[in-house]
Order: C-alpha cells, then sequence, then structure tokens
C-alpha cells in the first residue's frame, strides 16, 4: 500500500526502544518487556502534533503482544460507546493470561464527561484484565479520577539529541547525503513536531531540495500592509504549519525596531493566546486567522 512507503509510517517505531524519549519510556520498555503485567494505565500528553502520542501507544501493544481496542475518543466520544465497546472489550478473556488486554483511547481529550465518568468504574472494575492507554493534547479536559489512574508523561519536549538519532537512521537506511548540520537544521525548524521533520527529509529525497520555504518574513510584511487576504492567501498556498508560522511571528514582533513598546506588547500577547488555543486543541487555521486579523486591527494599525 502507498502509505506503508511513506516515511512517517515505514519508520514508525515498531518497539518501544526505538521510540524518542527520556527515562521515562526506556524505563517502562524494560519493566514490560520483563513482565507485561507491570504495564500501568498510561495518560500520554502534549501541546503539539507529531510528537509520538499514537507511536508509543501502538509500540507498546506490539512489544507485549497484547489483544487491543482502539478507539478515537474525538469520534467515538459517548457514553455509549464506552458501556459497548470498551466494557464488552475489556470484561472478556485474551489470548492469554500472560498479557492484558490494552484499550487505546486516541484523542482522548474529546470524551464527553459523562463517559469518562463510566470509564472510570470500567478501569477500576476490570484492572486485572485490562489496561488503558490514553493520548490527548488537552489533559485539562481529563477529569482527575481517570489522571489519578494513570501515569502521567508529557511528551511537549521530546530530547532533540534522540530525534538526530532518528533521524540519522532515517537519513543512513535512505542512503541520503545528508550531513549532521543539515538534520540539526530541520530540527530547529520543526521542532517539536517529528512528524514534519520526518516528511521533510522525504521531500528532500523525492525532489532533492527543501520544503522549508521559510515565508514567515512575507507573511509579516503583508500584515503590516494590512493585507490579511493576501497573508492568508500566502500561507494556505505554501502549506505553512499554523504553529511553526505563529513562532515565526512571534520571533519578528520581539526583534521589530519599527514598534513601540506598547505595540509590541500587546502583539505579544495575541500571540501568547493563539498558541495556548492551538495547543489545547483549537482549530490551528481559525485561531491563526483570528491573531493575524487582530494585528492587523489593533497591533499595526
Amino acid at each position: 500500500m502507498i502509505h506503508e512507503h511513506m516515511f512517517t509510517e515505514k519508520y514508525r517505531p515498531k518497539s518501544l526502544k526505538e521510540v524518542i524519549g527520556g527515562d521515562e519510556i526506556r524505563g517502562l520498555y524494560e519493566g514490560i518487556i520483563n513482565d507485561p503485567w507491570t504495564l500501568p494505565n498510561i495518560l500520554l500528553s502534549t501541546r503539539s502534533a507529531g510528537t509520538g502520542k499514537t507511536s508509543i501507544a501502538k509500540a507498546i501493544i506490539a512489544d507485549i503482544g497484547a489483544d487491543s481496542l482502539f478507539l478515537n475518543a474525538s469520534d467515538d466520544r459517548g457514553i455509549n460507546t464506552i458501556r459497548e465497546q470498551v466494557k464488552e472489550f475489556a470484561m472478556t478473556q485474551g489470548f492469554t493470561r500472560n498479557i492484558p488486554k490494552v484499550v487505546h483511547l486516541d484523542e482522548a481529550d474529546g470524551l464527553t464527561k459523562e463517559a469518562q465518568e463510566s470509564l472510570r468504574s470500567i478501569m477500576e472494575r476490570y484492572s486485572s484484565n485490562c489496561r488503558f492507554i490514553f493520548t490527548c493534547n488537552n489533559e485539562s479536559k481529563i477529569i482527575e479520577p481517570i489522571k489519578s489512574r494513570c501515569i502521567q508523561i508529557s511528551l511537549n519536549k521530546p530530547p532533540k539529541d534522540k530525534i538526530h538519532e532518528r533521524l540519522r537512521f532515517i537519513v543512513d537506511q535512505e542512503s541520503m547525503n545528508i550531513k549532521d548540520e543539515e538534520i540539526d537544521d530541520i530540527i530547529e525548524f520543526f521542532y517539536p513536531d517529528i512528524r514534519l521533520m520526518i516528511n521533510e527529509i522525504e521531500y528532500l529525497k523525492t525532489f532533492g531540495k527543501s520544503n522549508r520555504r521559510n515565508i514567515a518574513d512575507e507573511v509579516y510584511a503583508l500584515l503590516k500592509k494590512r493585507k490579511f487576504t493576501e497573508a492568508r492567501k500566502l500561507w494556505i498556498a505554501e502549506q505553512t504549519s499554523p504553529r511553526l508560522l505563529v513562532k515565526e511571528i512571534f520571533t519578528r514582533l520581539m526583534s521589530d525596531d519599527t514598534l513601540s513598546k506598547e505595540q509590541v506588547v500587546m502583539g505579544v500577547e495575541y500571540v501568547a493566546e493563539t498558541d495556548f488555543r492551538i495547543a489545547m486543541g483549537s482549530d490551528a487555521e481559525i485561531t491563526l486567522a483570528n491573531l493575524t486579523i487582530k494585528l492587523v486591527s489593533a497591533v499595526f494599525k
């Protein structure tokens, strides 16, 4: 299949030992390899896309060979899903008693409060048979009773040295002539989104040139001229990551000598609010548009 040849799938970690992470991930791997029943309920959270939440969950399931149920909680978010699918799965015996079954709830911050309350009792009742892995962008939307039943692992700042090792591995596997300094540039440009870094390497492999056209200068210049529509058309045409563009706008605000202190303070406040909203799961395109409208109407007027 085509998607299996995409670098993000081709080089998706097959085991926790391949996952980019710190001591928590390494310790978890050593524990579950020795005894799968030491696997705790886990809450994996991050403010950014592409940092490995889903890859870690899949790697855990693969490492112990568990029977698993996957649900995207933003789609299957109601209490009926929990009662009908999750409960039925958790209460039945797996193929082997040596390994717990695993329920993977992706985008768990999309679950309704009622669904989470129902889930709490299922976690307690079937703890002798089943474990739960939650992945989310906004952990504040997860109720405390579920958090207290999980080991919480934050993936907000994946270690850059580990990212470099993984990208170096991919580059070498693909026989690409990319220097370490170029890999570091890719990391700095896309950090912390590892998925975008891998996509950039695939783009280099396919087209022999970088996909990192930094349009931030052009967008910023258009916004200062109060040309919001032109700026939006540009970032859409270039398929620019909204989160990266917000960061670049912040950098330019802070170094813009033509702005007054009051303008900079106001602009940074808008940027901070935008970054927070995107991190908490707001639609990135809409939120970026809201930021740029505020800049045009209030900061650059």
